[in-house]
């Protein structure tokens, strides 16, 4: 993520994401959708 606006943002999509994978939760799968990317 180069020239990213918002790192904080980015890492929490990225976090989320990551958590997404390793336990498929629909709520955070809402959350990471709501999340600009």
């Amino acid at each position: 993520a180069s020239g990213a606006p918002r790192p904080a943002v980015d890492a929490m999509a990225e976090a989320a994401r990551l958590w997404d994978r390793v336990v498929p939760r629909p709520g955070l799968r809402t959350l990471a959708d709501l999340l600009p990317t």
